[in-house]
């Protein structure tokens, strides 16, 4: 295994490759990549159809190691408490295999890998949302030998944190793009318990929406005649153009997505890259040749339309809202028919006349914008002229058999649709390049087993037992499913937090009595407290500053001041948004009383996370928006379990949000087709709102997110205070709307309720 980085930045940039399959994998390799990255068995942020094991992560490592080249093992998902023993089995057999680093986004997988697998070299995960000095220089000093920044990040804000952190920078540089800021996307685990955060996403982003006014979407549907649009879909990272000026700046690593495409996207992507890197220094003419051979490379690769991102300041060219966002090569427009391959044969086909090759066993999607069916196959016959046929030329016109078109399980009676060439077929594949390595037959593909003593400690150290059991905890379940106001429990009142986007009267009325307010750190606040002078402190000692997750590069010099002057009028409680956010309170004296709490954007799923949070000397932390019932009584029990051993454990209390229209979507992009009144309907009729505040673009289900009836039993858990969010809308509106949640009034109106209840995938 090769020895941890020194933190000084290498001369050349690495180009660092993804690889789902071992094909993936010999391909990157073939091409010239420098270092390749693949997903841990279970605990990566892919859902792939077959997970590396660890045995083939083991033999890739030696394959890598004897080419002189490097792999690195994406463990970024987050972790459920059930999950801690084979995370830390896996752990173990990483430690003992020796990849290169190890990508992770779970504060709790990094508190155990940083304590107790040292020999671990640890890369920060873009789904830590890094994206300012203030995180790149925590982590670093935190121990990551290497940081992944968001994608959203100019080539400005690259050079500055650059230039003044002392991190090793890993960018993405081609690729797939999320609407949201990664590790803040909650739409895909708010609809259907398929977190992004835990490699799940069903990809709300790529699907076609509607915008209608207000009062249009009371109804529950979307309005007749109006044209779906593709709001949120992302084109795909084409960063080729910019590298001599990324070399300058400092980047370390360029890092192409794609773990989940095809053999010949990474091997045509790797090519283009590797190509244009090699050619840096050539003179102008040759690097226009080379860079007119790496576009058609990439022409090839089966993406979907290139952008430059966030990389320069237009921001038109990512949303293309008429276009459907699908990867791959567009092969046509297909017309639904009946399979003529067999009269007695029900499956459908389609008539397509042919905007690409296409061969039999290819890889094809078909999209039907207007009911959003979207289904992926390989096709197995083709017909011509009333002939099977193996292969189709472009301009023909043939009929293609479909698999049965579906949506959400349902079988579709579909008309039209699009046609996607997303791979080719193996003998295609074969040639393009001819000779091959097999690692999967490689002789030191054995299976590598952990060190049972070594776990068991590990996990003794933060309270985990397998033993313990899994469900509703004694006296839990007489409060499921009803009111708080209902319950006839009544001897211990929930300590409720109020959430509020502005500073509220010191005469409004509340539903409930507040035990805390939170209120976001802004410059209207801050000057409604200015003017209140010495007294501010006075007439809100209830007051918990928030900051948001995402702190603009420009803006971090605004905040630091900003938690000064209100340190100076005599407020000690914040809470932050990012974990890196302590370090703004790093410089006052403990005379100072600060008290620090966490939002739930700091996605905390286990014990071991907690246990990070109290390290950092955190007073409460909020436990993650997309916990299910059993993942958070079980940390809670193994929170128990350390406060009965050390009372000092018992100094972080944890929350839960329990109301309110928490963002779905954070994203950066202001573009001008989000820039209107209107709301957002999906197929399905669900509604949501574009909203747009502190630089930054929220979307929001207009459905409040609710867990008021089960208030009793996270109490009996041991959750010690609940959030009542009071943001997202007009605050006299959401107060009313909280109250008749809080007293049963809105019983059998339409909520979300997350993953609490059905699980967390």
């Amino acid at each position: 295994m090769s020895s941890k980085s020194s933190l000084e930045k290498p001369a050349s940039m690495e180009l660092l490759a993804p690889a789902g399959t071992f094909s993936a994998f010999e391909a990157a390799m073939e091409e010239g990549a420098d270092a390749v990255y693949v997903g841990a068995p279970g605990f990566n942020a892919r859902s792939l159809r077959r997970d590396f094991s660890l045995a083939d992560i083991s033999a890739m490592t030696r394959y890598a190691h004897d080419a002189g080249k490097q792999l690195y093992v994406a463990m970024n998902s987050l972790v459920k408490e059930q999950e801690m023993r084979q995370a830390v089995e896996t752990l173990s057999v990483l430690a003992t295999i020796g990849p290169d680093a190890l990508i992770v986004q779970d504060l709790g997988l990094f508190f155990l890998a940083k304590k107790y697998f040292p020999e671990l070299s640890l890369h920060a995960s873009t789904l830590m949302s890094v994206h300012n000095t203030l995180g790149a220089d925590f982590f670093t000093n935190q121990g990551f030998d290497r940081v992944v920044l968001a994608r959203e990040l100019s080539l400005e804000e690259i050079g500055t944190i650059s230039r003044e952190s002392k991190a090793n920078l890993e960018i993405f540089i081609h690729g797939a793009m999320c609407f949201s800021y990664s590790g803040l996307c909650m739409f895909s685990s708010m609809h259907g318990g398929k977190s992004s955060l835990r490699g799940q996403c069903v990809q709300p982003c790529r699907r076609h929406y509607r915008l209608q006014a207000p009062k249009q979407t009371r109804g529950g549907g979307p309005g007749k005649g109006q044209q779906g649009l593709f709001l949120f879909s992302m084109n795909d990272l084409c960063g080729i153009g910019f590298l001599s000026k990324l070399a300058q700046l400092g980047v370390v690593s360029l890092k192409i997505e794609g773990r989940l495409k095809s053999v010949e996207y990474v091997r045509k992507t790797v090519r283009a890259y590797r190509l244009c890197l090699d050619n840096l220094q050539a003179p102008v003419q040759e690097k226009g040749r080379v860079q007119k051979e790496a576009n058609d490379l990439l022409d090839q690769a089966m993406s979907r339309t290139r952008t430059r991102g966030f990389f320069v300041g237009n921001h038109e060219e990512i949303v293309k809202p008429h276009l459907v966002g699908v990867a791959g090569v567009f092969a046509g427009k297909a017309k639904v028919i009946k399979n003529k391959k067999d009269q007695r044969d029900t499956r459908p086909a389609c008539l397509v006349a042919l905007r690409c090759d296409v061969s039999v066993g290819d890889r094809l999607r078909f999209q039907d914008e207007s009911s959003d069916v979207r289904e992926s196959f390989t096709l197995q016959f083709m017909t011509h002229g009333n002939r099977l046929v193996r292969q189709a030329k472009k301009g023909q016109t043939v009929t293609i058999g479909l698999p049965p078109l579906s949506k959400k399980g349902k079988q579709q009676r579909v008309t039209q649709g699009l046609l996607f060439q997303v791979d080719v077929s193996a003998s295609r594949k074969n040639e393009v390049k001819g000779t091959r390595h097999s690692v999967s037959k490689s002789k030191s593909l054995k299976k590598v087993k952990p060190d049972v003593g070594k776990v068991d400690k590990v996990l003794r150290s933060v309270g985990w037992s397998q033993g313990r059991q899994v469900g509703a905890a004694k006296g839990v379940s007489s409060s499921r499913g009803k009111s708080v106001r209902s319950s006839p429990k009544r001897q211990l009142q929930p300590q409720w937090w109020l959430r509020c986007s502005e500073l509220p009267s010191t005469r409004q009325r509340y539903p409930v009595r507040p035990t805390k307010l939170l209120v976001f750190l802004q410059e209207k606040a801050c000057q409604q407290i200015a003017a209140m002078g010495k007294r501010a402190a006075a007439l809100y000692p209830q007051l918990i500053w928030m900051l948001p997750p995402v702190i603009h590069q420009r803006d971090i010099a605004w905040y630091r001041k900003a938690v000064k002057d209100m340190v100076a009028m005599g407020f000690s409680r914040f809470q932050i948004g990012h974990i890196s956010q302590v370090s703004f309170f790093s410089s006052f004296s403990a005379e100072r009383g600060i008290k620090l709490y966490a939002d739930y954007t700091v996605n905390v799923l286990n014990n071991a996370a907690l246990l990070h949070g109290w390290e950092h000397g955190i007073q409460g932390m909020l436990f993650s928006l997309e916990t299910d019932r059993d993942t958070l009584q079980q940390a809670l029990t193994a929170r128990k379990g350390m406060e009965a051993q050390e009372a000092r454990y018992s100094t972080t209390q944890v929350g839960m949000y329990v109301y309110g229209k928490p963002p779905l979507f954070t994203a950066k992009l202001n573009a001008t087709h989000l820039q209107t009144r209107k709301n957002v309907v999906s197929p399905r009729g669900e509604a949501y709102t574009i909203e747009r505040k502190r630089d930054l673009t929220y979307v929001r289900s207009e459905v409040p997110f609710v867990l008021f009836p089960y208030v009793r039993e996270m109490m009996a858990m041991g959750v010690d205070y609940f959030v009542i969010d009071l943001e997202g809308g007009n605050m006299h509106k959401g107060l009313a709307e909280a109250a008749g949640w809080l007293d049963g009034r809105k019983d059998g109106q339409q909520k979300l309720d997350g993953n609490y209840n059905e699980g967390l995938a």
